[in-house]
């Protein structure tokens, strides 16, 4: 599990969600939650993102326009191939990611050490723990 430590910076509810915007570092992450009577978020809250490997989408710098708005720029720091998957190994600031894709994406993007990489994350598949 990949794990981000932030700051809340916004917060909107509607019609039982709510979408929470998160500074971490310089870049803004967005999370959609469940209103829950349990979890209640503030503005400046700390709060842990956690979110799988296998949610996060890599993709070279490019000016596509996609629907993914968490977009985080990264280094690759190592790949391990396995026969169908790898997992990919990447710096974002002082944290440590991790992306699990096919190695035929790997092999596809010509992905390798030190090459930089855009990390993309759902905005679903990003779940918020206050610290």
């Amino acid at each position: 599990m990949n794990t981000l430590i932030g700051h809340i910076n916004k917060i909107d509810d509607f019609e039982g969600l709510t979408l929470i915007e998160i500074k971490v570092e310089k870049d803004i992450l967005k999370s959609i939650v469940i209103n829950n009577s349990t979890h209640t978020y503030h503005s400046n809250d700390k709060v842990e993102l956690l979110f799988k490997e296998t949610e996060v989408i890599l993709g070279q710098k490019t000016n596509h326009l996609i629907s993914l708005q968490n977009k985080l720029n990264c280094k690759i720091i190592s790949i391990q191939n396995g026969k169908l998957l790898s997992q990919i190994q990447l710096q974002y600031h002082d944290f440590k990611l991790y992306s699990i894709i096919t190695t035929n994406s790997v092999l596809n993007l010509d992905l390798k050490v030190n090459d930089n990489i855009v990390a993309y994350i759902k905005t679903n598949e990003i779940m918020v723990a206050k610290c």
